[in-house]
């Protein structure tokens, strides 16, 4: 038992050497694993969670935060204590909510079937939650799973998303509805056709203005 948990974190300590060559810093306390990946330049803080999650590059997250499972594109700024809540239980079809009754996870230690009877798990894509590109996800924003948050969409302070996001929307409110749009329809349209978030740094340093 010692030497697997000695072997475990060697393992981290190499894994934290290897991202930080790819400018990756994550505080102490990061929950991350093996199927994390980073694209680059990326801060997570203090008690975050991103295990199994895809994080573009020059994207940065807040403390607290629990985002398991999800894809985050690029340039996006994630503030502090924002959750991806991906679980749910049944409101009809079965007498009680209660995942004793379909689910075999055993949340209370116990249950009384032997199969799975309902998913418990909301996702999209094989993720829990798609976050596009240039997306601002302020403070104490919950987030239900299957959701997906278009590009350049920012999401104002204590928002609950329970619906997918319009790119370039202002979203806010429990639960979360437009507000406005960041820009009129045809400049939305050459933003997310000109996809400047993928160019090289080269690019983006000569085209800063």
């Amino acid at each position: 038992m010692i030497m697997k948990e000695l072997l475990k974190s060697v393992y981290r300590f190499y894994l934290r050497h290897r991202l930080r060559e790819l400018k990756v810093f994550l505080d102490r306390g990061v929950l991350f694993n093996k199927d994390t990946r980073f694209g680059g330049w990326n801060k997570v803080h203090t008690g975050s969670c991103v295990s199994g999650a895809e994080i573009g590059r020059y994207s940065f997250i807040g403390q607290n935060c629990y985002m398991p499972c999800v894809k985050i594109g690029k340039f996006c700024s994630i503030g502090n204590n924002v959750q991806v809540v991906a679980e749910t239980h049944p409101t009809e079809g079965f007498v009680s909510t209660h995942p004793a009754f379909y689910s075999t996870h055993r949340q209370c230690g116990t249950t009384f079937v032997h199969e799975n009877r309902f998913d418990e798990h909301l996702s999209i894509d094989g993720y829990s939650c798609i976050v596009g590109n240039d997306v601002w996800i302020c403070n104490d924003v919950k987030i239900i799973g299957g959701v997906k948050i278009g590009t350049g969409a920012i999401i104002g302070l204590g928002a609950v998303v329970t619906n997918d996001v319009p790119p370039y929307a202002i979203v806010g409110g429990v639960p979360a509805k437009v507000i406005r749009y960041r820009f009129d329809e045809r400049r939305i349209g050459e933003l997310l056709k000109s996809g400047w978030w993928d160019r090289d740094e080269d690019w983006i340093q000569k085209n800063i203005q």
